[in-house]
Protein backbone atom coordinates (compact mmCIF):
# COMPACT_ATOMS: atom_id res chain seq x y z
CA UNK A 1 0.00 0.00 0.00
CA UNK A 2 1.39 3.54 -1.18
CA UNK A 3 1.77 6.11 1.80
CA UNK A 4 -0.77 8.95 1.50
CA UNK A 5 1.75 11.37 0.43
CA UNK A 6 2.30 9.17 -2.77
CA UNK A 7 -1.42 9.65 -3.74
CA UNK A 8 -1.99 13.29 -5.58
CA UNK A 9 -5.62 12.20 -5.87
CA UNK A 10 -5.60 12.55 -1.95
CA UNK A 11 -4.60 16.23 -2.22
CA UNK A 12 -6.88 17.19 -4.98
CA UNK A 13 -9.88 16.33 -2.82
CA UNK A 14 -9.04 17.80 -0.03
CA UNK A 15 -8.29 20.75 -1.71
CA UNK A 16 -11.68 20.87 -3.37
CA UNK A 17 -12.81 19.71 -0.04
CA UNK A 18 -11.33 22.99 1.57
CA UNK A 19 -12.75 25.41 -1.36
CA UNK A 20 -16.40 23.92 -0.40
CA UNK A 21 -15.80 24.40 3.16
CA UNK A 22 -14.59 27.80 3.45
CA UNK A 23 -17.21 28.89 1.17
CA UNK A 24 -20.18 27.96 3.31
CA UNK A 25 -17.79 29.33 6.26
CA UNK A 26 -17.90 32.85 4.30
CA UNK A 27 -21.47 32.07 2.95
CA UNK A 28 -22.97 32.07 6.58
CA UNK A 29 -20.90 35.21 8.31
CA UNK A 30 -22.53 38.19 8.68
CA UNK A 31 -21.85 40.31 5.11
CA UNK A 32 -20.73 42.84 7.23
CA UNK A 33 -17.39 41.05 7.60
CA UNK A 34 -17.00 41.12 4.09
CA UNK A 35 -16.78 44.41 1.18
CA UNK A 36 -19.69 43.64 -1.48
CA UNK A 37 -19.48 45.24 -4.30
CA UNK A 38 -23.10 46.26 -5.65
CA UNK A 39 -23.87 44.17 -8.71
CA UNK A 40 -27.57 45.50 -8.30
CA UNK A 41 -29.01 48.12 -6.71
CA UNK A 42 -29.55 47.98 -2.80
CA UNK A 43 -28.49 44.47 -3.41
CA UNK A 44 -25.03 43.78 -0.87
CA UNK A 45 -25.73 40.35 -0.01
CA UNK A 46 -22.80 37.78 -0.54
CA UNK A 47 -24.71 34.99 -2.39
CA UNK A 48 -23.53 31.17 -2.09
CA UNK A 49 -22.26 31.72 -5.74
CA UNK A 50 -20.25 34.99 -4.41
CA UNK A 51 -18.67 32.80 -1.37
CA UNK A 52 -17.78 29.81 -3.75
CA UNK A 53 -16.03 32.06 -5.97
CA UNK A 54 -14.29 34.54 -3.40
CA UNK A 55 -13.31 30.66 -1.73
CA UNK A 56 -11.54 29.66 -5.06
CA UNK A 57 -9.73 32.94 -6.27
CA UNK A 58 -8.70 33.07 -2.21
CA UNK A 59 -7.54 29.22 -1.81
CA UNK A 60 -5.85 29.72 -5.33
CA UNK A 61 -4.07 33.41 -4.25
CA UNK A 62 -5.56 35.26 -6.96
CA UNK A 63 -7.44 37.48 -5.11
CA UNK A 64 -9.05 39.88 -8.10
CA UNK A 65 -10.47 42.56 -5.23
CA UNK A 66 -13.91 42.41 -6.48
CA UNK A 67 -14.67 40.92 -2.59
CA UNK A 68 -12.61 41.03 0.24
CA UNK A 69 -12.69 41.03 3.88
CA UNK A 70 -12.63 43.97 6.22
CA UNK A 71 -13.56 42.41 9.64
CA UNK A 72 -10.42 40.70 12.01
CA UNK A 73 -12.16 37.10 11.88
CA UNK A 74 -12.90 37.13 8.06
CA UNK A 75 -9.18 38.19 7.58
CA UNK A 76 -8.07 35.32 10.02
CA UNK A 77 -10.28 32.76 8.16
CA UNK A 78 -9.00 34.04 4.62
CA UNK A 79 -5.96 34.13 5.74
CA UNK A 80 -5.93 30.36 6.75
CA UNK A 81 -7.27 29.06 3.75
CA UNK A 82 -4.72 30.82 1.60
CA UNK A 83 -2.01 28.48 3.96
CA UNK A 84 -4.26 25.40 3.86
CA UNK A 85 -4.58 25.71 -0.22
CA UNK A 86 -0.56 27.00 -0.79
CA UNK A 87 -0.02 23.83 1.76
CA UNK A 88 -1.86 21.35 -0.40
CA UNK A 89 -0.68 22.64 -3.34
CA UNK A 90 2.89 21.80 -2.41
CA UNK A 91 1.83 18.76 -1.13
CA UNK A 92 0.15 17.91 -4.42
CA UNK A 93 3.46 18.59 -6.23
CA UNK A 94 5.26 16.37 -4.12
CA UNK A 95 3.06 14.20 -4.53
CA UNK A 96 3.94 13.76 -8.44
CA UNK A 97 7.36 14.17 -8.29
CA UNK A 98 7.61 10.94 -5.58
CA UNK A 99 5.42 9.19 -8.36
CA UNK A 100 7.67 9.75 -10.91
CA UNK A 101 10.82 8.82 -8.64
CA UNK A 102 9.44 6.30 -7.28
CA UNK A 103 8.49 4.33 -10.79
CA UNK A 104 11.60 5.43 -12.28
CA UNK A 105 13.33 3.21 -8.96
CA UNK A 106 11.04 0.19 -9.78
CA UNK A 107 12.12 0.30 -13.43
CA UNK A 108 15.60 0.41 -12.44
CA UNK A 109 15.12 -2.06 -9.89
CA UNK A 110 13.73 -4.22 -12.35
CA UNK A 111 16.55 -3.90 -14.82
CA UNK A 112 19.27 -4.74 -12.05
CA UNK A 113 16.88 -8.26 -11.30
CA UNK A 114 17.14 -9.50 -15.07
CA UNK A 115 20.60 -8.95 -14.86
CA UNK A 116 20.72 -11.33 -11.99
CA UNK A 117 17.78 -13.63 -13.18
CA UNK A 118 19.96 -16.13 -14.93
CA UNK A 119 19.77 -18.70 -12.19
CA UNK A 120 17.33 -21.41 -13.50
CA UNK A 121 16.59 -24.77 -13.24
CA UNK A 122 19.10 -27.07 -15.01
CA UNK A 123 18.20 -30.31 -13.59
CA UNK A 124 18.33 -31.98 -10.09
CA UNK A 125 22.34 -31.92 -10.02
CA UNK A 126 22.86 -29.17 -12.54
CA UNK A 127 21.31 -26.40 -10.92
CA UNK A 128 22.33 -23.22 -12.44
CA UNK A 129 22.14 -22.27 -16.85
CA UNK A 130 22.54 -19.26 -18.32
CA UNK A 131 19.44 -17.45 -19.17
CA UNK A 132 18.39 -13.33 -20.28
CA UNK A 133 14.90 -14.05 -18.89
CA UNK A 134 14.14 -13.20 -15.36
CA UNK A 135 12.07 -15.39 -13.02
CA UNK A 136 12.34 -13.95 -9.52
CA UNK A 137 8.82 -14.29 -8.55
CA UNK A 138 7.94 -15.94 -5.16
CA UNK A 139 6.43 -19.17 -6.08
CA UNK A 140 10.03 -19.18 -8.34
CA UNK A 141 12.29 -18.15 -5.87
CA UNK A 142 10.52 -20.72 -3.58
CA UNK A 143 11.41 -23.51 -5.69
CA UNK A 144 14.63 -22.88 -6.74
CA UNK A 145 15.71 -22.11 -2.86
CA UNK A 146 14.30 -25.89 -2.10
CA UNK A 147 15.35 -27.63 -4.76
CA UNK A 148 19.04 -26.11 -4.82
CA UNK A 149 18.66 -27.61 -0.93
CA UNK A 150 17.14 -30.56 -1.88
CA UNK A 151 20.48 -31.83 -3.95
CA UNK A 152 22.94 -30.75 -1.32
CA UNK A 153 25.92 -29.99 -3.30
CA UNK A 154 26.62 -29.18 -6.84
CA UNK A 155 28.68 -31.37 -9.01
CA UNK A 156 31.96 -30.63 -10.84
CA UNK A 157 29.97 -29.10 -14.58
CA UNK A 158 27.72 -27.13 -12.42
CA UNK A 159 30.44 -25.55 -10.01
CA UNK A 160 32.47 -24.74 -12.65
CA UNK A 161 29.47 -23.07 -14.66
CA UNK A 162 28.68 -20.75 -11.56
CA UNK A 163 32.76 -19.62 -10.98
CA UNK A 164 32.54 -18.62 -14.89
CA UNK A 165 29.23 -16.60 -14.37
CA UNK A 166 30.90 -14.97 -11.36
CA UNK A 167 34.33 -14.42 -13.21
CA UNK A 168 32.54 -12.81 -15.97
CA UNK A 169 29.78 -11.17 -14.56
CA UNK A 170 30.92 -9.62 -11.37
CA UNK A 171 32.58 -6.54 -12.53
CA UNK A 172 29.04 -5.38 -14.46
CA UNK A 173 27.17 -6.24 -11.17
CA UNK A 174 29.82 -4.70 -9.00
CA UNK A 175 29.57 -1.48 -11.06
CA UNK A 176 25.70 -0.98 -10.03
CA UNK A 177 26.56 -0.36 -6.46
CA UNK A 178 25.96 3.35 -7.04
CA UNK A 179 22.49 2.21 -8.48
CA UNK A 180 21.67 0.44 -5.43
CA UNK A 181 22.20 3.14 -3.49
CA UNK A 182 19.86 5.45 -4.99
CA UNK A 183 17.21 2.72 -4.33
CA UNK A 184 18.29 2.96 -0.54
CA UNK A 185 19.92 1.78 2.00
CA UNK A 186 19.11 -1.78 2.45
CA UNK A 187 19.26 -2.31 -1.29
CA UNK A 188 23.02 -1.02 -1.05
CA UNK A 189 23.25 -3.74 1.35
CA UNK A 190 22.31 -6.57 0.10
CA UNK A 191 23.52 -6.20 -3.60
CA UNK A 192 27.25 -5.33 -1.53
CA UNK A 193 26.47 -8.97 -0.57
CA UNK A 194 25.77 -10.38 -3.71
CA UNK A 195 28.94 -8.59 -5.41
CA UNK A 196 31.00 -10.51 -2.18
CA UNK A 197 29.27 -13.78 -2.86
CA UNK A 198 29.89 -13.73 -6.51
CA UNK A 199 34.11 -12.55 -5.85
CA UNK A 200 33.52 -15.71 -3.48
CA UNK A 201 32.66 -17.74 -5.59
CA UNK A 202 35.90 -17.02 -7.93
CA UNK A 203 38.58 -17.88 -5.13
CA UNK A 204 38.19 -21.64 -5.13
CA UNK A 205 39.93 -23.37 -6.65
CA UNK A 206 38.74 -26.51 -8.94
CA UNK A 207 41.44 -28.64 -7.22
CA UNK A 208 40.94 -27.77 -3.73
CA UNK A 209 38.78 -30.25 -1.93
CA UNK A 210 35.07 -29.66 -1.06
CA UNK A 211 35.06 -27.66 -3.86
CA UNK A 212 31.43 -28.47 -4.74
CA UNK A 213 30.65 -28.16 -1.26
CA UNK A 214 32.33 -24.37 -0.98
CA UNK A 215 30.45 -23.84 -4.48
CA UNK A 216 26.97 -25.24 -3.52
CA UNK A 217 27.11 -23.00 -0.14
CA UNK A 218 28.16 -19.87 -1.93
CA UNK A 219 25.05 -20.31 -4.13
CA UNK A 220 22.73 -20.86 -1.74
CA UNK A 221 23.80 -17.73 0.22
CA UNK A 222 23.56 -15.70 -3.31
CA UNK A 223 20.04 -16.63 -4.11
CA UNK A 224 18.96 -15.88 -0.54
CA UNK A 225 20.71 -12.62 -1.17
CA UNK A 226 18.96 -11.73 -4.08
CA UNK A 227 15.29 -13.18 -2.84
CA UNK A 228 15.82 -10.71 0.42
CA UNK A 229 17.24 -7.47 -2.72
CA UNK A 230 13.97 -8.85 -4.84
CA UNK A 231 11.70 -8.18 -1.76
CA UNK A 232 12.92 -4.66 -0.65
CA UNK A 233 10.26 -1.90 -0.99
CA UNK A 234 11.72 0.81 -2.85
CA UNK A 235 11.07 4.27 -1.40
Amino acid sequence: MRPIRNKPVIFIVLYSVTIIFFSIVYYLLPDSYFHIPNIKPGNTELTYTDSFYFSVVTISSLGFGEIFPISSESKLLVSLEVIIGLTLMGLFVNSIFLNLESKRKVSIKKAMLRHLGIFVMWSETDILKNKSDWYLSDSYMEDLSSRLKKVGKLNNLSSNFLKSFAKREVSSIEALLPVAAELGPDHLLYWNAIVNQLKGLTEKEECKKNYEEYMFKCATELIDHMDVFRKLKTS
